[in-house]
């Protein structure tokens, strides 16, 4: 992680990536996201979904997650929405907050159908009252 974001050493993203792979061997799920996510930073984008994908054949639920947000990253549109609802969706049932959101946005502001606004909008209140997220507002500095 050091080498991805400079902290404590000089930032290099070739190291991250090896160290990375390294810990993925080891067999650590969070370096397989992280190394998936680095790729994306790089425009390794392929590289990114073939890993992810790999964890989501696994049955990886974060991965589930990563691989919707990446592929939306990549081109914001409601038909991108559309297209990643099933990963996201199977996130959120997982009970991934960041996926919840994510969904609960989209509906609300239409990009998974005009009948599905309410219903976001709904979701969007629903998750700004859940503990998930206003903890980290009223936590202490």
């Amino acid at each position: 992680m050091h080498y991805w974001t400079g902290t404590g050493i000089a930032a290099d993203p070739d190291m991250a990536l090896k160290y990375y792979h390294r810990a993925i061997g080891a067999g650590s799920w969070m370096a397989t996201l992280c190394y998936a996510r680095l790729l994306a930073e790089l425009g390794h984008h392929d590289d990114c979904e073939s890993t992810l994908n790999g964890a989501v054949a696994s049955g990886f639920v974060p991965a589930y997650f990563w691989l919707g947000w990446c592929r939306y990253a990549r081109s914001k549109t409601p038909r991108t929405c559309q297209k990643v609802r099933p990963l996201m969706e199977h996130a959120a049932d997982q009970g991934h907050p960041m996926a919840r959101l994510f969904l609960a946005r989209w509906m609300a502001l239409g990009h998974l159908g005009l009948h599905n606004i309410p219903r976001g909008w709904m979701a969007v209140f629903r998750l700004a009252a859940s503990p998930v997220f206003t903890e980290r507002r009223t936590a202490p500095a």
